[in-house]
This record gives C-alpha cells, structure tokens and sequence, in this order.
C-alpha cells in the first residue's frame, strides 16, 4: 500500500513515531511522509504532533473490509448483490456507481467509502465527513420499473433508515422532507438518489447515504458555528462505535435493497403511512424559498407520490423537491 494509507497504517498502533522512523519503515524521504501526513489531517484522521516526540494516532481508525459487511448480509441478499466493495477514499460514491454502469435488472452494486474528496448533498451541497468516522455508502440498482411517483424513492429511502436504525437500537428517530433522517432535530444522516432512466432497460437508481457514526468534537463545534445541529451513533447508543460499522452498513443495506423492491412493485404508497408517522415538519412553520422567492407557510403533511404539501393560507399546495430549499420558519 502507498501514499497517506501506508502512513496511517504504521500509524494504527496508537505509538509515537518520528517522521523519520516513518520514512524508514516505508523506504520513502522524510519529505514525502510530511506531505501524506498533511494529507491524513486534511482527511480528518485524529493524529496529533507530539512536541519534539513525533506523531501518534489520538484514536483509533478502524477500516472497513468488504468481506466482513458481505459475510453478516443474508444469502438471498448476498445473491443479489452484483458487487460490494470498500474503497478508502474517493470523489463521491455515487458518482463511482453511475460510472460503473447498470447492473442487471434485480441486481446490486455497493460501494463504501472512509473519505470523500467530492460527497455531495442534495442541490449540489458539499458532504464532509472525517476519514472513518461515518458510514458513507451508495446502492446502485438496475432496471428499476419507471413509475410516475419515482421521485418518492428518497423518502421511502428515508423509512427503509428508520428501520435500519431501530433494528440497531436508535429509537427516537424523525424525517425531515426530503431527505434528512433526525433525531431531536440534530441530523443524523441524509440521502441523496440519483438516476438514470432507459425507455426499454427501466431506471439505474443509485442511493447514497451518509450516517454519522462518531463525529469529533471539532466537527460538530463547526456545524453548530454555522447554525446547524448534527448528531451521531455514539451518542445515541453508545454500543454503535466506528468498530460497528459492519453490522451497521449491513443492517443499512439490507434494509435499503428491500425497500426498493418494495417500491419497485408497489409505489410510495407502501411506504407513505409509515413515512407519515416519522414526519418532523408536519404542522410546523417552514419557509420555502424557490426562485428567489420565500414563501411562509406550514407543512401540512405529503401527498400520494412524496411531494411535500404546504399551507400557504390558501390550502395546501405541492412543493416538489427539485426546484425548492426549505427552512424552518425562525
């Protein structure tokens, strides 16, 4: 292994290890081992500089491995798997898997991360997390039938979270429309689906999820700089560390592949009852702004195929959530 991983894996037994010694231990100059360390801090690996000693990881970092997320999926899941890899560090999972073509119809690609270079949020918002400290995951879907509610996916999405969570142990957890997964009004994770529609092969739906695990302190002293709350695993239950991982993304991808196959027969309307009863928005003041336009209302629950329904003061209207951003009311 090269580059920043190479370091962090020399790095991994929580020892105080001299630049130089690094440089030994990889046969690369001292120079090179100061760029990759730069980089790992860049990526949000915990290491610190010990004065005068050297470097040393504060916490550990423990890294995804494929098979152990395949070996906790059920064989029919296993089976309908095309692919499941983990790559320590990449531009966006979703871009990889729309890159990588559609699978067969029935089929699956998974693709996990520890870094995003370029995660991306919804309406082009940029998705930071930590190296190792979130589980950043994208499910690729092939020939998925092209239904007129298709858009509903994230929210159905949303519940398959839910599920995914309370079979983890998190109870407590709320919807944000259309696509952010809270508890208390701290986010938890998001969504992002993304795809790609053939008349004849049906619809390459790829869903990335971003779920924080175990943010730093930093992190979150950040996002709440910015008037924002985030919250993660640990504090919810302190039993789902980063070492959880693997049974969290396989309790996460088991969910998701069943709710799309639900969704693929049967619509959002198998999935819109029990988005509604996890709804956090519904009867609060919100804000949507839309070109250039704020408009004051109160949500006033979803319609059949997942739009969210406003209250304007004139009945409700559908807001559909490519074209707007939306707030709660201050």
């Amino acid at each position: 292994m090269t580059g920043p991983l190479a370091v962090l894996d020399q790095l991994a037994d929580g020892a105080i290890h001299t630049r130089q010694g690094l440089a030994a231990a990889l046969g690369r100059p001292p120079a090179v081992v100061a760029i990759e360390l730069r980089a790992l801090h860049a990526w949000g690996v915990p290491v610190r500089v010990v004065r005068g000693r050297g470097y040393q990881l504060t916490a550990p970092v423990e890294r995804l491995v494929a098979n152990d997320i395949v070996a906790l999926l059920d064989r029919d899941l296993r089976d309908r798997l095309r692919s499941l890899a983990v790559q320590p560090v990449v531009g966006s999972t979703n871009t990889e898997l729309l890159a990588a073509g559609t699978p067969p119809a029935g089929r699956a690609d998974v693709l996990l991360a520890e870094y995003q270079t370029g995660g991306r949020g919804r309406r082009g918002r940029a998705w930071l997390a930590p190296f190792g400290c979130c589980l950043l995951l994208s499910v690729g879907i092939g020939g998925l039938p092209l239904r007129p509610d298709l858009s509903g996916l994230t929210l159905a999405v949303g519940v398959a979270l839910v599920r995914a969570l309370g079979a983890l142990g998190v109870r407590g957890v709320t919807l944000k429309w259309p696509n952010d997964v809270e508890v208390d009004g701290a986010k938890l994770a998001g969504i992002l689906t993304e795809l790609r529609a053939d008349a004849a092969l049906g619809a390459h739906v790829v869903i990335g999820i971003g779920l924080n695990v175990r943010l730093p302190e930093r992190v979150r002293l950040d996002v709440a700089a910015a008037g924002r709350r985030v919250t993660d695993l640990v504090r919810l239950n302190g039993a789902l560390d980063v070492a959880a991982r693997p049974r969290i993304a396989a309790t996460v991808i088991a969910e998701v592949l069943g709710a799309a196959e639900t969704y693929g027969r049967d619509g959002f309307a198998a999935f819109r009852a029990e988005w509604k009863t996890h709804d956090s928005l519904a009867g609060r003041a919100v804000v949507v702004e839309a070109a250039g336009r704020a408009r004051p209302g109160v949500a006033a629950g979803i319609a059949h195929d997942g739009a969210l329904l406003v209250d304007f003061g004139a009945g409700a209207e559908r807001v559909d959530a490519g074209d707007v951003s939306l707030r709660l009311a201050s």
